[in-house]
């Protein structure tokens, strides 16, 4: 009866959805919204650089998906020789790709104006120096670099006033830039919010661009612009300008920044409308003493209607008026970065680099779609998120940290993030320890991408600053796991010392990279019309209907502004299957099993509980757990490119559960909830050795296949040799993070 209700309530809300715009919006003029962009042609581009065709990342005429770990610090603060030490690491856990998260520290010239790029000399053991030293032994191991142009520590002073185009005095300016730069741990942390605004500011951060990209790295030889291994940019991360400016970002900033947006906001009206006449004949009405002629039509409403008028404290203002100032607000975002975007491309030759890869305007993480059309609006879109799994129920069995396999999936704003024809790349993704059952996550995420066919995962992050890179398994396996704490939240998100988060993630990534899980081959297209793009009581609405559909039949989201009514291209589930959502051909979400399923030729795997049976894949390969009712991750790849059953090499991981010792988690020394209660129920952060359990469990081959096992450590170093015919034994005793196995020929 609920599945009934849910159906008839989805189809009268979309009827009276149709009624209202039918009714309100039929003679609107069309919203002049700015359009995404356009990839170069793929034709021009020259052999190795990466490019953008039929809406995913190729590279040399062949698709590329990419597998990747986010460095921030470690370039600078580790010493050269030990850049080699950590990229073969990190080549040999399953990455291809590095997201160079820059810290702005290292190439703006320090006391200068904040955009002019520093230089070094080779072998000067600067920032600098070891930045690019990093780059270059990341190339010559063949891995692709995502770059960002994000400004966060280096300040744009109000000195630079004197340097910018236009010369004279503007002590409003300076006083605006002092206020919203001088001061803080992150004075810069707010760049990305005024260049779209000011344009003084553009044009610095402009010069800061085109300073950057003509920078010549000393180890490759290449400018950064038409350096082969640079495979994306990025232009702002986590900006969120539009969503920011609907969100009070003004309320405690110097009045210059409203005052300048509201000026370009008459200007765009003046533009669109040419007179109070016909200003107010789409709006219904102009407020007392607004005219275009006067300049003074209030930036208003910046908290949107949540539901048609009339409309609470905002109800003197039109939801045509509402629409306008969303269109004016992406528009002023997409095209000042539209303008970047022409700086960026005439900074190499024609077919190379940055004349040619994909770029990003911003990485996006709200579920808000108005944000992400503008977050998207580049040549990809970038998206992410972070998970922590602490359950508040105290009559769950796993209570007080969760399991993600035991509920519905999701992953907040990525849930409806998938835009169309354009590549899908997740810039920061990972799970904040505490997680007892950390192992599924990878599992999760990469078998969701796959599904959704994106391009690009980049997890964040690989070391803490200043850790050594351990040779030995005795090092790496005696350091202590890190946990998000108050005081440091991003501890909790290494990966380099937990072995099980690097099992897991080697052996799913490699087949991400592979592209061995089928997407889902007909995903719900939704077309975004100006309704859902300028109404958040509707963006919730379609927000959790999209994340219904992408586990199950997949989702693309299409923007169509000038539809009135936001409109998908099938039926939609009104609500979740009672017991399990599938995902392509591959992929089964088991929710009521507690399980998570992946069964393509080339690629099993098994995340949850098991329960009474052993569990059993379609090319006859069984997986028999000793406690089936422990949770477990196994994974089994072929590496051959050949159906599991007929492979002569294959990768395995079997995982398990690990803290540190003494480690103590109790909720209730907190009435705080969410994430801050996450933090403040970590009593103990425990210490080493670190507690691994390790599965015992037997893998049973089709037609008794026979072979050579290797085990490896998580460093990875060869523990152990093993002959096997027709099963595989894991003793739980070797410490384990993957098994490499070759096949004889009967």
């Amino acid at each position: 009866m609920k599945k009934i209700n849910n159906a008839v309530i989805l189809v009268l809300a979309t009827a009276c959805l149709m009624v209202y715009a039918k009714n309100t919006c039929a003679d609107w003029p069309k919203l002049p919204l700015s359009e995404h962009l356009t990839p170069p042609d793929p034709s021009t581009v020259e052999d190795g650089y990466v490019y953008v065709q039929d809406g995913h990342l190729f590279r040399s005429g062949k698709r590329i998906r990419l597998w990747g770990v986010n460095t921030v610090q470690e370039p600078m603060m580790i010493p050269v020789e030990k850049h080699g030490e950590i990229l073969d690491r990190i080549k040999a856990c399953g990455f291809n790709a590095i997201r160079l998260h820059l810290y702005d520290w290292v190439f703006v010239v320090e006391g200068n104006v904040g955009y002019e790029v520093t230089t070094y000399e080779k072998g000067d053991d600067s920032l600098l120096d070891r930045f690019d030293h990093f780059l270059s032994a990341a190339s010559d191991r063949g891995f692709l670099l995502y770059m960002t142009f994000d400004r966060r520590y280096m300040p744009i002073l109000p000195e630079a006033y004197d340097h910018l185009s236009g010369g004279g005095e503007q002590p409003a300016w300076k006083e605006a830039v002092n206020d919203l730069m001088g001061s803080g741990g992150h004075p810069a942390k707010d760049m990305e919010m005024v260049w779209p605004i000011d344009e003084r500011l553009e044009d610095a951060f402009t010069q800061y661009v085109r300073s950057l990209l003509a920078h010549r790295n000393q180890y490759t030889g290449q400018t950064y612009a038409e350096e082969p291994a640079i495979a994306m940019w990025e232009i702002s991360n986590e900006a969120n300008f539009v969503h920011r400016i609907f969100n009070g970002w003004f309320d405690d900033k110097h009045a210059y920044w409203k005052e300048t947006l509201t000026r370009h906001w008459n200007d765009y009206l003046l533009q669109q409308y040419k007179s109070d006449k016909n200003l107010a004949r789409v709006w219904g009405s102009l407020e007392p003493g607004e005219s275009l002629d006067e300049g003074n039509i209030a930036l208003l409403p910046l908290a949107l209607p949540s539901s048609p008028p009339p409309i609470h404290e905002h109800q003197q203002y039109s939801t045509r008026r509402a629409q306008d100032i969303v269109a004016f607000v992406i528009n002023r975002y997409v095209d000042a970065n539209k303008r970047i975007v022409k700086t960026i491309r005439e900074s190499a030759t024609e077919g190379r680099g940055a004349s040619v890869v994909p770029i990003i305007f911003d990485t996006h993480h709200k579920p808000d779609l108005m944000n992400l059309y503008s977050a998207s609006a580049g040549t990809a879109a970038s998206i992410g998120t972070y998970s922590w799994f602490r359950t508040y129920d105290k009559s769950d069995p796993l209570y007080p940290i969760s399991a993600m396999v035991q509920k519905h999936p999701g992953f907040y704003g990525m849930d409806a993030g998938t835009v169309a024809n354009k590549p899908t790349v997740v810039y920061e993704i990972n799970v904040h320890k505490p997680a007892y059952y950390r192992s599924e996550y990878p599992f999760m995420v990469g078998s969701f991408a796959a599904g959704q066919d994106w391009d690009a995962v980049f997890w964040y992050h690989w070391m803490r600053r200043n850790d050594s890179t351990p040779l030995v398994s005795a090092d790496l396996l005696n350091q202590g796991l890190s946990y998000s704490v108050p005081k440091n939240a991003w501890g909790g998100v290494v990966i380099h010392s937990d072995e099980i988060l690097v099992g897991a993630l080697r052996v799913m990534g490699e087949a991400f990279v592979r592209g061995v899980i089928t997407p889902a081959d007909k995903p719900v297209t939704i077309s975004v019309g100006r309704d859902a793009l300028t109404r958040p009581d509707l963006q919730s609405y379609w927000k959790r209907l999209i994340g219904i559909s992408t586990f199950n039949e997949g989702s693309r989201i299409e923007f169509t502004p000038n539809l009135t009514t936001t409109m998908p291209s099938q039926k939609m589930r009104a609500d979740w299957p009672s017991d399990a959502s599938t995902l392509g051909s591959d992929v089964t979400y088991a929710y009521s099993d507690r399980q998570l399923r992946i069964d393509s030729p080339e690629f099993h795997a098994f995340v949850g509980w098991p329960g009474d049976s052993a569990i059993k894949f379609s090319s006859g390969l069984t997986f028999e757990p000793d406690d089936k009712n422990a949770f477990v991750t196994f994974a089994v790849l072929s590496l051959d490119g050949l159906p599991i059953a007929k492979s002569q090499r294959l990768l395995m991981t079997l995982l398990g559960q690990g803290e540190n010792s003494d480690f103590v988690y109790d909720p209730s020394v907190t009435k705080e909830t969410g994430y801050k209660g996450m933090l403040e129920s970590i009593v103990d952060t425990g210490d080493v050795p670190v507690q691994i359990s390790r599965p015992k469990a037997s893998v049973g081959f089709p037609e008794n296949q026979y072979g050579v096992a290797r085990f490896y450590d998580a460093v990875p170093l060869l523990i152990e040799e093993e002959k096997f015919s027709g099963k595989l034994s894991f003793d739980g005793d070797r410490k384990t993070t993957w098994v490499e196995i070759d096949k004889d020929e009967k």
